[in-house]
């Protein structure tokens, strides 16, 4: 069966900032993002998924990085084979 990889510690990593002040400047709950990052989540909602690529941007614009975050920098589809 085919999975959803969730690659949000990558887009951390990109921007350098910690899994816990992603969660402050999100509002989401540090517990949601460590699942998110450790894949222990097997849904993420679109509400969640779209605040996570505005504070990605955001931060990213702060720290003057030209690159704009989508949702294929947070998800990848693995095909089992």
């Amino acid at each position: 069966m085919a999975t959803i990889k969730i690659k949000l510690n990558e887009a951390l990593e990109r921007i350098q900032i910690t899994p816990n002040r992603f969660s402050v400047e999100s509002r989401i709950r540090s517990n949601t993002i460590y699942d998110l990052i450790n894949n222990k989540n097997d849904r993420i909602t679109f509400n969640t998924l779209v605040s996570i690529l505005e504070t990605l941007n955001k931060i990213a614009k702060e720290k003057d990085i030209q690159y704009n975050f989508t949702p294929n920098d947070i998800l990848e589809y693995i095909e089992e084979i």
